[in-house]
């Protein structure tokens, strides 16, 4: 069982860009020609993404809330 894996890691890229990383692995799942094993490991590569857009976006409004007190 092969496992498709990205060589670019989500710390790599900037917001905008995982944010077009989650778009284009969402066209490809909805083009239905990936087999199961790939669905799986874009998931996983979604799921990755994700956690790294909410991660930077909470840090980035935390900023924002520390701008405001001072």
């Amino acid at each position: 069982m092969s496992k498709v894996k990205s060589t670019t890691g989500p710390k790599d890229l900037s917001i905008e860009e995982a944010y077009a990383k989650m778009q284009k692995i969402l066209h490809e799942m909805e083009s239905g020609s990936l087999s199961i094993d790939q669905i799986i490991a874009k998931l996983e590569e979604s799921k990755a993404l994700m956690l790294y857009c909410k991660e930077k976006l909470k840090n980035a409004e935390l900023l924002v809330q520390k701008i405001q007190e001072e």
